[in-house]
């Protein structure tokens, strides 16, 4: 004869068995992260110039980031440095595209990544993701012919000022087609028509990547702050930072860190300078913005 306990004990064991079988699943579950490449493929802006657009759904409801090395069965990317963006970073290596993404982040990501075009061939390619192999779309003789002839066609001498207004409308909508998300420092030069052109230096982003997150190297955090990083000015217009690490928002001081475009000093088109700190009341700051004209 069965007794009650131990009935309750052959219910309690049949129970953990029953678990044993689900708590595996759940937590493959919880660490687990939703992500699906929704298009691959390749653009241009002329015969010189291809980059390859990936849109990459992801879905990260675990605590910590998560990361995700997409391979590619010819790897002609060009190599980038760590870029952090809104919910996730990325980066280009030998062993193709790292994406790493924060806690708790469900977006839609799309990358244009410029392609090395000493290893560029319009011959099929596919990405490698797991043990999934995604094929890249290539680009279709007519799109190669169409940019091509376009591109010429924009290369020819202009014959009137109109002429030359379209060429340059249709350079920049094609330099924002394939930018990255944020270009704080190749602002267009503001000059009248009829004066020389001046062409603003690039300067190249370095960061630097620690317990603290992937920063610019060249940032600076005022006396006391903790969660503030300022980034430094430029040099006289050239392609190098100023350096200076300190500032007070004081708009009499027409010097140090402004980011100057169309020229130096006075000869500038317009300056831009910003500055933040921390107050005494937490998550509330103190920005102050110069700019100079």
């Amino acid at each position: 004869m069965i007794t009650l306990k131990k009935r309750l004990g052959i219910i309690c064991v049949l129970f953990s068995l029953v678990f044993s079988y689900f708590i595996p699943v759940a937590a493959m579950a919880e660490v687990s992260t939703v992500f699906d490449i929704a298009s691959a493929k390749i653009t241009t802006e002329n015969e010189n110039s291809h980059y390859l657009d990936l849109e990459v759904n992801v879905n990260n409801q675990t605590a910590e980031k998560q990361e995700k090395t997409i391979g590619l069965g010819t790897n002609y990317l060009s190599l980038t440095d760590p870029t952090k963006e809104e919910g996730y970073s990325y980066h280009v290596d030998s062993q193709g595209i790292t994406l790493q993404i924060e806690p708790h982040i469900r977006q839609s990501i799309r990358l244009s990544l410029k392609i090395d075009e000493k290893s560029y061939t319009n011959k099929a390619n596919e990405l490698l993701v797991d043990d999934k192999k995604i094929p890249i779309t290539p680009l279709t003789q007519g799109e190669e012919a169409t940019k091509t002839t376009t591109s010429d066609a924009n290369s020819a001498p202009s014959s009137s000022t109109e002429s030359a207004t379209t060429e340059t409308t249709a350079t920049d909508s094609q330099e924002t087609n394939h930018s990255p998300a944020v270009k704080p420092f190749s602002l267009p030069t503001l000059a009248a028509n009829g004066t020389p052109l001046r062409v603003n230096q690039t300067i190249h982003a370095d960061y630097t990547t620690d317990a603290q997150g992937t920063y610019p190297t060249a940032s600076w955090q005022p006396a006391g702050n903790t969660d503030v990083l300022n980034h430094q000015g430029n040099r006289n217009a050239s392609d190098q930072w100023d350096g200076v690490k300190t500032w007070d928002g004081d708009p009499t001081n027409k010097t140090n860190s402004y980011i100057e475009y169309g020229g130096t000093g006075n000869e500038a088109d317009y300056a831009v300078r910003k500055f933040a700190e921390e107050t005494t009341t937490p998550g509330l700051f103190d920005v102050y913005l110069n700019v100079r004209l």
